[in-house]
């Protein structure tokens, strides 16, 4: 019984080292491309117009998979998502007011508050935005010709002769 586990186990393993090494052989290499803004939040790859929402951005800071270009794109999107929140504060209270009486100066309120709220959330998206994608044309600048930016200087003792280590 012993035997016919440990066949079992070893025929399991091996059938999914080979679906693994299969997967790595059919994989394709890519070279990232830079980003450009346009006018407005209008975004280019490589020359291509790939639109103006903030979603096309998130394959190729995925793949780049740098840190803090992947937190200032989540904060660009929570900011996105706060402006859209906030547009439906009018229709909010347009519902829950709706029997108990309306008051129209505290819906213009509501509204106008919104707007502004809104924009201030819209216009932060796109400033954190294109930050995102200076950040990432840097790194594929500084990946792409083996330049290597020290993010904290050496220490007292240390001389410039050591190569960092890239990971």
């Amino acid at each position: 019984m012993k035997h016919l586990l440990l066949l079992a186990l070893l025929l399991a393993a091996g059938t999914a080292f080979g679906q693994n090494l299969n997967a790595l052989q059919n994989t394709r290499s890519f070279s990232l491309k830079s980003i450009e803004v346009g006018p407005g939040p209008r975004y280019f790859y490589d020359g291509r117009r790939i639109g103006s929402n903030p979603d096309v951005l998130q394959v190729p800071f995925m793949q780049l998979a740098d840190g803090d270009v992947l937190r200032r794109y989540r904060k660009a999107r929570s900011f996105g998502m706060a402006a859209g929140a906030v547009a439906f504060a009018p229709l909010a209270y347009l519902f829950t007011q709706r029997n108990s009486g309306f008051r129209t100066d505290t819906f213009a309120g509501l509204y106008a508050g919104a707007i502004g709220m809104s924009l201030g959330f819209t216009l932060s998206r796109n400033h954190t935005l294109k930050q995102a994608v200076q950040m990432y044309n840097e790194r594929i600048v500084n990946d792409r010709y083996g330049r290597f930016e020290r993010q904290n200087p050496l220490p007292q003792g240390l001389s410039q002769a050591v190569s960092p280590v890239k990971f």
